[in-house]
């Protein structure tokens, strides 16, 4: 049976969450996603989901859906054993709209390899089945963050993430209360663009003065200050992860050529399924530590986020906790979850989640 594309759909896909959730850039109140779904003529549905985030993607849901609704001339019609140029083509043509461009690489590829019988992590080469991610504790007071972070580590999470970047003396408290009520937990810290590059040598000097030890200080400084975060790179010893610095390939690329930052955070809604891949490879060129982090999102877009990082190998931190922050599980299957480890292990084709009917 044909594997060409008969008709690509899109919808509005929106969950509310637990609480609020608050970082340097904002506070969302719901998930505001987009689902789309890929039928082939030989029956096969594949589906994708994007995240347009305004203050990371600069798409919004509106944005992505007209986006989506535009490119269905260059997907229907096509084979998706022809993938890499149909993603290429959306690329060139939808340069900027990166997580309308994730979700319907996603359901491509979903429905790919459904056809295939074989699922998403073996058709990324098959490293691994499972990955182990943390939990993110958003800017809130340090009593309430202590409060999270004894309840996450009690549910046997390793790995805790912590959000700052507002105020630096409430961010080392927060942090503090964050370690002393976790203290078995290895911690990151995301400061979202939130300081300047001697605010976060500071914040680390705060951090050593009290004996906490982090693995890694996430973008600490505004994205376009490369030369500010190569500064904390060099005169930090903690390593430093850059996020909204890198988009693309190319700017994965800028940011290995300069040593501004030790690790790239990878995440599907920033650069496309496709671009993932290059980064990736230049990453691994580089010598430059591997993370993916995550949107606010279903099962669905983090299952696929779980396949393609442990199919490649090669990653040393996963931020793939979204799904948590969710009030409603609108999705069926995808991966296992026990004490943060996410697996799938079990999936016989495809990515193994999709939207319950409604």
């Amino acid at each position: 049976m044909s594997t060409r594309i008969k008709e690509m759909r899109v919808r509005e896909f929106n969950i509310p969450l637990t609480e609020p959730f608050t970082i340097t850039l904002g506070t969302t109140y719901k998930a505001e996603n987009v689902l789309v779904s890929v039928e082939l003529e030989n029956g096969v549905v594949g589906y994708g989901e994007g995240a347009p985030f305004v203050y990371v993607t600069g798409e919004t849901q509106q944005t992505a859906i007209k986006t989506i609704e535009a490119a269905k001339s260059i997907v229907e019609g096509k084979d998706v054993t022809q993938y890499r140029a149909i993603a290429e083509e959306l690329a060139r043509t939808f340069r900027v709209q990166t997580a309308a461009r994730m979700a319907m690489e996603m359901a491509i590829l979903d429905a790919l390899t459904k056809s295939w019988g074989i699922p998403m992590y073996q058709f990324f080469g098959g490293v691994s089945d499972q990955v182990e991610t943390d939990m993110t504790i958003p800017i809130v007071p340090a009593k309430e963050a202590y409060e999270k972070a004894k309840h996450w580590a009690e549910q046997g999470f390793n790995h805790l993430k912590i959000k700052v970047g507002t105020d630096l003396e409430a961010d080392v408290e927060r942090v503090e209360a964050i370690a002393e009520a976790a203290p078995s937990c290895h911690l990151k810290v995301d400061a979202n663009q939130g300081y300047s590059p001697k605010q976060a040598l500071e914040f680390l000097s705060e951090l050593e003065k009290r004996d906490i030890a982090i693995e890694l200080l996430e973008q600490p400084v505004p994205h376009w200050d490369l030369k500010g975060m190569k500064f904390v790179t060099q005169n930090s010893g903690v390593p430093i992860a850059a996020d909204e610095s890198v988009f693309s390939s190319r700017d994965a690329l800028r940011v290995a050529l300069e040593g501004a930052a030790d690790i790239i955070n990878i995440k599907l809604a920033k650069a496309s399924i496709l671009d993932v891949v290059n980064i990736h490879a230049i990453c691994q060129s580089y010598g430059l530590g591997l993370m993916v982090g995550c949107m606010i999102e279903s099962r669905l877009a983090l299952s696929m986020a779980v396949h393609m990082t442990a199919g490649l190998g090669g990653f040393s931190y996963f931020d793939l906790d979204g799904f948590l922050s969710l009030a409603e599980e609108p999705i069926i299957g995808g991966f296992k979850e026990q004490a943060g480890v996410l697996s799938v292990a079990h999936v016989k084709a495809g990515i193994g989640a999709e939207p319950k009917k409604e």
